[in-house]
């Protein structure tokens, strides 16, 4: 668990702090206090406020998946049509999570090698911090208009499309790539009770490609920000190293040295 020490310790880090602030751009932030949530909206404006909001006790940094032309303006913006006008981009996030690290490791590592299959160049990953990863595509890679429709605005339901197209696939090839490494017995052993549906395992019921919290204003932790149950860092690792990839390897202490 993070202490106040340990917060300071690595946040008054000019490299980290330079690492978020430079995140943040046209980003909403929320930061957090342990297991409350600060005041929204807010910002990173300059590289001192990282410091001076752990100083405040603050755990961690997250931010939204939209990119805003100002994240102020949302105190007051109602509606769909307000938060389209408002909003500039978004990125696609690819939330994995499982309390079974490998497997984890291996879904990952399947997604990432779904979307090159598929073309998209520009696929990045992070370790969340505790269990799972996030995979990510920019808001650059997508055209600014589909048809007559600004892509812009079509937040959540791009994203919740693609997200949907990768995961099922994803978990048809995750079932396979299991049993071929485990059998099922000793896949059974790992995770419990299997359920078969249409001729294959259904991984969903232990792991999760997570397109639900696609919604609009919804946050994830910030690369490079601490994780309160693990103490870890959210880090950013090289898309071909998910798989030698160790949470002990996210450790503060050697990411700082």
């Amino acid at each position: 668990m993070l202490d106040k020490g340990a917060c300071l310790r690595y946040y008054k880090d000019k490299q980290v702090a330079d690492l978020l602030l430079s995140f943040s751009n046209k980003r909403e932030v929320s930061v957090r206090y342990g297991e409350a949530f600060g005041k929204r909206p807010d910002m990173l404006r300059y590289e001192s406020d990282v410091l001076e909001f752990a100083k405040q006790n603050v755990t961690s940094f997250h931010v939204s998946e939209e990119h805003w032309r100002d994240p102020y303006l949302l105190a007051n913006t109602k509606g769909r049509k307000q938060m389209d006008q408002l909003r500039c981009g978004w990125d696609l996030i690819l939330d994995v999570d499982c309390k079974h690290f490998e497997i984890s490791k291996l879904c990952t590592h399947l997604i990432i090698e779904f979307l090159k299959f598929h073309k998209v160049k520009a696929v990045s990953v992070k370790f969340s911090g505790n269990k799972g990863f996030h995979v990510a595509v920019p808001w650059t890679s997508f055209p600014r208009v589909v048809g007559e429709t600004l892509t812009s605005d079509m937040f959540p339901e791009y994203p919740r499309a693609i997200a949907t197209f990768v995961s099922d696939h994803v978990y048809a090839l995750l079932s396979k790539k299991l049993v071929e490494q485990h059998g099922m017995a000793g896949l059974r052993s790992i995770v419990g009770d299997l359920v078969i549906e249409n001729g294959r395992i259904k991984v969903e019921e232990f792991i999760d490609i997570d397109t639900i919290l696609l919604a609009s204003r919804h946050l994830y932790r910030m690369p490079y920000s601490l994780h309160e149950k693990s103490g870890l860092i959210s880090l950013p690792i090289p898309c071909d190293s998910v798989m030698n990839f160790e949470r002990d390897m996210a450790h503060p202490d050697k990411f700082i040295t």
